[in-house]
């Protein structure tokens, strides 16, 4: 998966979300920026460099509309990562927020269905927020989360869109029938160390012993030789 920003005077400020399989692209989303702050733009403390945030995503829309659930689905494989079953409260340092703008009743009407043939302009604007988690005192044993922007903030609008070939989804999204013991516990007592993850694809754990460095043989550069008549043990002044 990759990102692609471009600007031109028909379509200024773009930025194209393209999700690929095979070699060939799978689906993609054009996207209109029409609002940014920097992080910089944003006091206060910042997450940890390399932490997965935790996406959040606070419309209907993107369970109903095939628009928004594409870019929810494209989302997520750029910002989520791996799929887990369980987090730590403490580990979770940003909270990335997905809105939209209030929708009108065509989109929102739960006796209708989506309207797919709805132009992009009328489509409502989405919000992307960056908060940083500080977990306080409550009393119970859940703790109290309290939300600060930390940045960027991003206003984009749905623009032109290639939805992913039926049949070659349906091989991207396939998985290898594995049993559920070799998943959770490897390959059997005889191959430790080894185990099979959802998609099949086997990881080992090395051990190598400590290994001593004293003996390394380095380059010698002639630049580091102490002078004849030096002495090693006398310190500088």
């Amino acid at each position: 998966m990759f990102a692609i920003g471009q600007s031109t005077k028909k379509r200024p400020d773009g930025l194209t979300l393209v999700r690929m399989y095979d070699g060939s692209v799978l689906d993609m989303c054009e996207l209109g920026v029409v609002g940014y702050q920097p992080m910089s733009s944003f006091p206060g403390p910042k997450s940890t460099p390399g932490h997965r945030p935790l996406v959040h995503f606070a419309s209907d829309l993107f369970d109903t509309h095939p628009r928004y659930i594409q870019l929810r689905s494209l989302l997520l494989d750029l910002f989520g990562g791996s799929q887990i079953d369980a987090i730590h409260l403490a580990g979770v340092e940003h909270i990335i927020c997905v809105s939209t703008a209030p929708a009108p009743p065509s989109l929102t009407s739960s006796a209708s269905q989506p309207q797919t043939g709805v132009a992009p302009v009328e489509l409502p604007v989405i919000h992307i927020r960056t908060y940083t988690t500080r977990l306080l005192a409550s009393g119970v044993r859940i703790p109290r989360v309290e939300l600060t922007p930390m940045g960027p903030s991003i206003d984009l609008v749905l623009r032109r869109h290639q939805e992913a070939d039926s049949a070659v989804w349906a091989l991207a999204m396939k998985r290898p029938k594995i049993k559920k013991k070799d998943v959770e516990s490897g390959l059997g007592k005889k191959r430790k160390n080894i185990e099979v993850d959802e998609m099949g694809d086997m990881r080992g754990r090395v051990h190598v012993a400590r290994q001593d460095l004293g003996k390394l043989q380095t380059r010698k550069m002639r630049g580091l030789k102490r002078a004849r008549g030096e002495n090693p043990d006398e310190e500088e002044a």
